[in-house]
């Protein structure tokens, strides 16, 4: 979980069991009691940073990033059920 405040090696390592055709979400803020929630202070470690750190790991692999529209658009669809136990 990317709102949690865990060490950022902790949330790469989690990202990086990706493989093709995975869909992995990145929040870019925080919800906070402005938004009308309060889950609490929001995590200090930068996102900047986890997402250099991702982006390189899918490098080293042969995988890249790209926007969900354009995975849609230029890809096909595989269903499937995929449960973590």
């Amino acid at each position: 979980n990317d709102w949690d405040d865990d060490p950022i090696a902790d949330i790469a390592a989690r990202a990086a069991t990706v493989r093709r055709g995975s869909v992995l979400l990145l929040h870019d803020g925080y919800a906070d009691a402005t938004d009308g929630v309060d889950d609490g202070p929001a995590p200090t470690f930068d996102r900047g940073d986890l997402s250099r750190r991702i982006l390189a790991d899918l490098a080293e692999r042969g995988l890249h990033a790209s926007s969900l529209g354009n995975a849609l658009s230029s890809g096909h669809a595989v269903r499937g059920a995929w449960f973590r136990s």
